[in-house]
């Protein structure tokens, strides 16, 4: 329910820009896809894990990247 938030507090906002950790298969569990294909916003996916990547690839237009975000060892 983020997406629902982040429409809500931007006044349901066309055209905006995302960037989601961990979106599974980029439907279930996503909290961007609506304001993709709904709303028209694009953004980054990453998505570290193969599990559900090949689905992901075929659910969402946005750029997907398949790393890990996070700080260098070492660094915050």
């Amino acid at each position: 329910m983020q997406d629902i938030f982040v429409l809500a507090q931007l006044d349901f906002k066309h055209t905006g820009f995302f960037v989601e950790f961990g979106p599974a298969n980029g439907v279930h569990f996503s909290n961007t896809y609506s304001l993709e294909k709904t709303f028209g916003w694009n953004g980054i996916l990453a998505k570290p894990f193969t599990l559900h990547y090949q689905e992901l690839m075929r659910n969402r237009n946005c750029h997907i990247e398949n790393i890990c975000v996070g700080a260098l060892p070492g660094r915050l």
